[in-house]
């Protein structure tokens, strides 16, 4: 069975090293039943296929442009031979990757087509004039999907989108990637860990401002806010610390990974999930709470997420609001967990057992079988 994972994103930009795991995590998991899968993808101005350079566009931030904007989806629709199976990360609707559906269909009719989106409904993540232009060209072609793609992967609830019929699971995590904590936290000092592409719907703002109530209130115990990650929202978050007298109780440490982001982790009492994900009108889960789980590091969220149902101990939810962070309650929150024997052994089985990407990637499995595309009990 010949397969490909597409994904027009640049997998080795720092800022985009958890979007490459997680890909590597479902080729890893798909392939246990449609054997191997070749990745495409850009890594600047180049177009790879796992790691072999196949064309490069010019040089710079032109020829970076050039291949993600114009030339990714026509050079694959002429170069790729006739596939049984293509996984596709969703980046948007254009008639260029129209283009390539189309013809990958004209050569193999039978290809099963899946299209992945991350986040849906999507529309209110644009931010800027670029951003908002981008999801008029979307909207604009999107409607044409269902002539070309089978079903649609989502992380949503949604039975179907864009009138395609929908394959419904949730994030994951490579569990055997992912190191887990073993050293005891930092004595004397709660730091609380936010990993992410800092965005507004990540809601960092009221973990900040959550810390200014709490000492405004006199709380007399040390919390900081290590922020790793970059991103639109970085400057704002920044500047709020300032506003807020929080300077020195938040750091920004700028995108890290390996070893420098596992001595960050090291120091950390808590995860910062997403706290804003009510600022959007989308239903997803997140990945950040996964690794957070599988390293044994207890977290926060605000959103409702099927793989933390409210009887898991060791999330904090937290209100769908914007209202600050409440840090006592936080605090007494974490006090209970660490007082628990085996917390981080506790949190990494559970990851082991439900969150891998081949539990998350059975659904997908399962349709293929259902599709004809795998000999019989070959998903099972």
């Amino acid at each position: 069975m010949k397969s490909a994972y597409i994904a027009r994103l640049n997998l080795e930009d720092e800022h985009l090293l958890g979007v490459a795991a997680k890909i590597r995590g479902q080729m890893k998991a798909l392939s246990r039943v449609v054997g191997d899968m070749d990745l495409y993808f850009l890594r600047d101005n180049e177009i790879r296929r796992n790691d072999v350079l196949l064309k490069r566009f010019g040089t710079g931030r032109l020829g970076r442009m050039l291949a993600y904007r114009l030339f990714f989806y026509p050079w694959l629709a002429h170069r790729l031979s006739p596939h049984d199976y293509i996984y596709i990360r969703y980046q948007g609707s254009s008639l260029l990757f129209l283009y390539l559906l189309w013809r990958l269909k004209a050569r193999n009719p039978k290809i099963q087509i899946h299209l992945e989106i991350p986040s849906f409904p999507y529309d209110t993540e644009y931010a800027g004039l670029r951003d908002h232009m981008l999801g008029l060209v979307d909207r604009l072609f999107r409607r044409y999907l269902h002539h070309h793609v089978d079903r649609v992967v989502t992380f949503s609830r949604q039975a179907c989108i864009f009138g395609i019929p929908a394959i419904c699971t949730d994030n994951g995590v490579a569990v055997d990637t992912v190191p887990m904590m073993e050293s005891p936290p930092e004595p004397g000092c709660f730091c609380l860990l936010g990993v992410a592409n800092l965005a507004f719907w990540h809601g960092y703002d009221r973990v900040i401002r959550g810390l200014a109530a709490y000492y405004a209130q006199g709380g007399q115990r040390e919390v900081r806010f290590l922020v790793v990650g970059s991103g639109k929202e970085r400057e704002h978050l920044q500047r709020l610390a300032r506003n807020t007298g929080m300077s020195e109780k938040v750091s920004f440490l700028g995108a890290l990974h390996g070893k420098a982001l596992d001595q960050v982790f090291a120091r950390s009492r808590l995860g910062i999930s997403s706290l804003g994900m009510h600022r959007l009108t989308v239903d997803t889960t997140s990945l950040k709470s996964r690794e957070y789980c599988a390293r044994g590091l207890p977290f926060v969220t605000d959103h409702e997420d099927p793989d933390f149902t409210a009887g898991f101990p060791f999330l904090y939810q937290a209100p769908a609001s914007d209202e600050p962070l409440d840090i006592a309650s936080l605090l007494a929150f974490l006090d209970g967990v660490e007082a628990m024997p085996h917390f981080r052994q506790k949190m990494r089985c559970y990851a082991e057992q439900h969150l891998g990407w081949n539990t998350k990637m059975q659904p997908v499995i399962d349709a293929l079988a259902k599709a004809g595309c795998l000999p019989p009990g070959e998903g099972d």
